[in-house]
């Protein structure tokens, strides 16, 4: 027999007269003429057959048998299987897909939590099953920390979901030990000579890859995916699924960097859509500049992402008004209400902006690289 699943109950046809269609334990779905669909419990009692209805489509199957469970146990019949951890991992499966980092949390999940508890019902759960199942992870307090904030999520929407009374996790991050903040390393603007030198012994192409990096300031996932359909003249625009603030973002182009994009299209002679591309037509690995620099002489002194950090520094020297320096980083600042009525991306100044970087990285006290990129320009 198929598994009955809620596209099951979706399709159920409406007929002239109406019938119930058996999903197992006692529970039902009436369908009436009318179209409607109701989650119905059957039980007996005293000789006699009752009926409880639990509530109509699109309540959930998930749903309509955690409450059917609950019933049974409030009225002393026979037990039934109630939700399970993986129930409330399939809820927060399908609200969080926007997450960035999806893919990897929900490796995680599966990984460290699934594994282990995923067969748990959600009444039975405790907070010590649960600190028994995370044990494992004592010397990665940063995983342990990211998995218990998973599990909170997931039981937090399975309490609104109706599929449990409480979140039997809610308070266990008072117990772990606090949790150590720990910035990227960068490297102050007066020292980007030493990240140019090195570049100065790689092949072209990562030159001005690293180049750009450095220019624009964006993070690793927004870099390494960027594409040639995003650029208009003289404007890239990065569509907000690849952004973590989900919102369009402009980087303005200046004429140099125009001439090494130029460049390095007439180096890749690829019809891939990804500018920096590696591979069939790949898009260069999201870590490659971090893992490169940690395989450096710079290992430990600045990250991709700290490179960011020596953007935001150098602006901060220049006097750079402070909602353009954030909008460089495509951060989001303000309270609800001013982000609400503020929807300028600051072009026009961030383009000054860039202007006087790209001048200072060319700098004879900065980048020692300045002889190679104004040679190609």
């Amino acid at each position: 027999m198929n598994k009955i699943t809620q596209q099951t109950i979706n399709r159920l046809p409406v007929q002239t007269k109406r019938y119930t269609f058996k999903l197992g334990e006692s529970l039902f779905v009436r369908v009436f003429p009318s179209g409607v669909k109701t989650y119905v419990l059957r039980y007996s009692k005293h000789g006699k057959v009752r009926d409880i209805t639990l509530g109509r489509v699109p309540m959930t199957i998930v749903q309509a048998r955690a409450q059917a469970h609950k019933i049974r146990a409030r009225l002393g019949l026979k037990s039934s299987e109630g939700a399970r951890l993986w129930d409330a991992f399939y809820l927060w499966r399908d609200k969080k897909k926007s997450l960035t980092s999806y893919p990897n949390e929900k490796k995680r999940i599966e990984k460290y939590i699934i594994t282990k508890l995923g067969k748990c019902e959600l009444d039975s759960l405790n907070a010590p099953q649960i600190l028994e199942a995370l044990d494992n992870l004592k010397d990665r307090p940063a995983t342990r920390r990211r998995c218990l904030m998973r599990i909170n999520e997931m039981l937090n929407l399975a309490k609104a979901a109706g599929l449990v009374d409480a979140n039997v996790a809610a308070q266990l991050s008072r117990i772990l030990p606090p949790k150590c903040v720990r910035h990227h390393p960068y490297i102050n603007p007066q020292n980007l000579n030493l990240l140019f030198s090195l570049c100065s012994q790689e092949e072209r192409a990562w030159q001005i890859y690293v180049t750009f990096c450095v220019w624009s300031m964006l993070r690793p996932n927004e870099v390494s995916q960027m594409q040639w359909s995003w650029i208009t003249d003289d404007v890239m625009t990065i569509p907000a699924r690849f952004m973590k603030k989900r919102r369009d973002h402009t980087v303005p182009l200046i004429q140099p960097v125009i001439n090494l994009l130029d460049e390095i299209k007439y180096l890749n002679h690829s019809r891939s859509p990804y500018i920096w591309r590696i591979g069939r037509g790949k898009h260069v690995h999201v870590q490659a500049l971090t893992k490169w620099l940690k395989a450096s002489d710079l290992s430990g002194v600045t990250t991709h992402h700290g490179l960011r950090a020596t953007g935001r520094t150098w602006m901060a020297e220049q006097g750079v008004a402070f909602e353009v320096a954030e909008s460089m980083l495509a951060h989001v600042t303000g309270s609800e209400t001013v982000q609400a009525y503020m929807h300028s991306q600051l072009t026009a100044q961030r383009r000054i902006v860039l202007q006087n970087w790209w001048d200072y990285l060319c700098s004879k006290g900065c980048a020692q690289c300045a002889a190679d990129i104004r040679t190609n320009n």
